[in-house]
């Protein structure tokens, strides 16, 4: 129901399984090899274009931009919420209403040639009469099972949706995907396999607390001569072991969909727009603008929709903390008052063709700002274009007065000693005492 997806979980590797085309995009994706595991950030572009399938497969992306000297590295903080909220759900949760669920890894290989697959089964604990004909949307969900060299393999489920009609496993709720490894796989010793919605939500047109639902899954290899090993099923329970597990019992977060973005590429220092529909009367979001190169939050902003709304329209800027930021794609995570992250859009921001620098002296009587070679005075607007590279520049001096501080608006940021970094429209005022 969303359509528009975050999974981070990454493999680690040296060969492509060749069961996945590559797609290039920015940052640049290969095919081939990575250096990071668990909750990371890989295949966000495969899955924005809708190019993954089921099967097995490797990703890698490379670093981002350095951060300008001075600026906080920032780093993904706990979602803030209103006073009053939801019950949330009956066992408390890092990542509200999402999959993580471990099993033992496969204590055999795989013969080239084999098959392994991976099956889920949804359920509802109780049946509560108010949760009959409700449907239950299952986000993106990985199957991923570390191997010996370091690397891991993955399996992918495709978002899927179920109705709730009895107690119990939901009919029609198993779901089951394979791959023929050609290779053969040799799985890590005393390792865990993991089942992962990559901390989106499941979702159901139900609000908090009138359904618990549980999860589980087991894997099955198939040797090319037919015998098979079976992994057990998981089960179900209220306890979290995070970072490894979360309760695979609880709430489903109450449904939300985007119906429009003023994406898919957006101009730094301008807003980033979703509207959302679905079960948005009167509720709490949070945004975040994330790094999708290292999970690190650069941007939030939060707003409740007005009671009895049908629709609603969220933003957040497209600027960090400093008032800079790199062009590239970014994600924007929408939680709500639960911490539950309902939708995640990817988002590729730009430079405008050029920006406006509004320069402002205080007293107006002093000097020139030397700025990139030129000089300017009180109320001068300079021209220039966005760029990744600071400006340069020089204090005027002002016979009589010392500087006392500087302010700044809009995309402008004091990147180091004599350099701006200008990302976007903005005002620069230098105060002198």
């Amino acid at each position: 129901m969303t359509g528009l997806l975050d999974p981070r979980d990454v493999s680690s590797g040296s060969r492509d399984l060749g069961l996945v085309r590559p797609l290039r995009t920015s940052p640049t994706y290969h095919p081939r090899g990575l250096r990071a595991s668990g909750w990371h950030w890989a295949v966000v572009a495969l899955l924005a274009a809708g190019l993954v399938g089921a099967g097995l497969f490797v990703t890698d992306w490379n670093p981002a931009l350095p951060v300008p000297a001075g600026s906080p590295a920032g780093g993904s903080a706990a979602v803030p919420t209103p006073g009053g909220q939801p019950s949330c759900y009956p066992y408390p949760s890092p990542t509200a209403s999402a999959i993580l669920v471990p099993v033992p890894s496969p204590g055999q290989s795989l013969n080239a040639g084999g098959t392994i697959s991976a099956e889920l089964e949804l359920g509802s604990v109780g049946y509560p009469v108010s949760a009959h004909g409700a449907t239950v949307e299952l986000p993106s969900v990985f199957a991923t099972f570390p191997l010996a060299s370091g690397s891991t393999a993955q399996l992918y489920f495709p978002p899927s949706s179920f109705s709730v009609t009895a107690a119990g496993w939901l009919a029609g709720s198993v779901v089951t995907r394979s791959a023929v490894e050609s290779s053969g796989l040799q799985f890590g010793s005393g390792t865990s396999d993991q089942l992962s919605s990559q901390k989106i939500a499941v979702l159901a047109n139900l609000s908090y607390g009138s359904l618990v639902l549980e999860v589980r899954w087991h894997w099955t290899l198939t040797q090319p001569n037919g015998s098979t090993q079976v992994g057990a099923w998981s089960v179900p329970t209220n306890a979290s072991h995070w970072p490894t597990s979360v309760p695979s019992e609880f709430y489903p977060a109450p449904w939300v969909t985007v119906l429009s973005t003023n994406g898919p590429t957006e101009t730094i220092g301008q807003n980033f727009s979703a509207d959302l529909g679905g079960m948005v009367s009167a509720r709490y979001f949070f945004l975040e603008l994330e790094s999708p190169s290292t999970g690190k939050v650069v941007q939030d902003q939060a707003q409740t929709s007005a009671s009895g709304a049908a629709s609603t329209t969220v933003v957040i800027a497209m600027l960090n903390y400093d008032r800079y930021l790199y062009p590239g794609t970014y994600l924007v995570h929408i939680h709500d008052a639960c911490g539950a992250l309902l939708v995640s859009v990817s988002e590729n921001a730009v430079y405008a063709a050029s920006a406006q620098v509004v320069l402002h002296l205080q007293p107006s009587s002093c000097g020139k700002l030397t700025f990139n070679g030129s000089g300017y005075g009180d109320g001068s607007t300079i021209s220039v274009k966005p760029n990744a590279t600071p400006y340069s520049y020089a204090l005027p001096g002002c016979p009589g007065h010392s500087f006392r501080s500087w302010h700044f608006t809009g995309g402008l940021y004091p990147y180091a000693a004599n350099r701006l970094l200008v990302s976007s429209d903005g005002s620069w005022t230098v105060v002198y005492s």
